[in-house]
């Protein structure tokens, strides 16, 4: 049952990061922690401090042989944020292993942009592996303080797992984040697949104390609800999002993230 459901999951796009599945990852242009760089690299840049952020699914859509995990983090240097990290879903028969290198900077005063390098590396028991280099470009519009518009192509150069034709997809996304009044923040995204029409996923997040934040999202193309929150104690943000697909059903991904690693050290 696994393997028949395993391309179906893969199109449904399982993805990393907690806070971003809280807003349907609808957040590219205001980013919610170092895991939207995933989806547009010149996220990275919107964070001014060393940072680690991390997470776990356990059983994305019920399945525990698809378990999640994902690690990254970031480090300013000299004007440049250099950000890395890690992702894995899947199990001994079958798993996805996603390692990205990313690099962002301020091109100009309201401009950010970034590349990301990802190997990704699929196992498939007794087919052995295949490995896929990927280049992700992306930017960041700065429109005034309350209005961001963003940008990104993932697999620009169209890389593919050996012997496997558009196993790689290309994706292009176009979004906008907005700021009506301090705590608020609306998303919208339009993100465009190979093989796959065109989607519209929409979130938004609320801090109604300095220490909580809650999220929520949809998308529309697989009616797919998503919601979560943060609560920051001691330096740590502790995250959750339960997200529920219109066929493949729910998902829970619990985090943690190290906002300011010299500061809470």
């Amino acid at each position: 049952m696994v393997f028949i459901l395993c391309p179906f999951l893969i199109n449904a796009q399982i993805k990393p990061g907690v806070k971003q599945s809280a807003v349907s990852f609808s957040d590219i242009s205001s980013p919610s922690d170092l895991f939207t760089a995933y989806y547009n690299p010149a996220a990275s840049k919107m964070f001014q401090t060393a940072q680690v952020a991390t997470y776990y699914s356990p059983s994305p859509y019920g399945l525990s042989e698809l378990r999640q995990f994902g690690l990254t983090g970031l480090y300013p240097i000299d004007g440049f944020n250099i950000c890395a990290g890690i992702y894995n879903y899947g199990f001994k028969l079958y798993n996805e292993t996603y390692a990205t290198a990313n690099v962002s900077l301020n091109a100009m005063d309201n401009l950010i942009v970034g590349a990301s390098i990802t190997a990704q590396n699929l196992h498939i028991e007794r087919y052995g592996n295949s490995t896929a280099f990927r280049l992700d470009l992306g930017g960041i519009v700065i429109i005034n303080d309350y209005i961001n518009a963003s940008f990104s192509g993932i697999n620009l150069l169209g890389s593919e797992y050996s012997g496997s034709e558009n196993s790689v997809p290309k994706v292009f996304r176009t979004g906008i984040s907005l700021k009506p009044f301090e705590g608020l923040k609306l998303h919208a995204l339009l993100e465009a697949e190979e093989t796959f029409a065109p989607d519209l996923r929409v979130g938004w997040s609320y801090e109604p104390h300095q220490n909580i934040v809650l999220r929520n999202g949809y998308s529309r193309s697989n009616g797919e609800f998503s919601i979560g929150g943060s609560i920051l104690f001691s330096g740590i943000s502790f995250d959750y999002s339960y997200a529920h697909h219109k066929y493949l059903g729910s998902t829970h991904i619990v985090g943690l993230a190290v906002p300011d690693v010299i500061k809470f050290f």
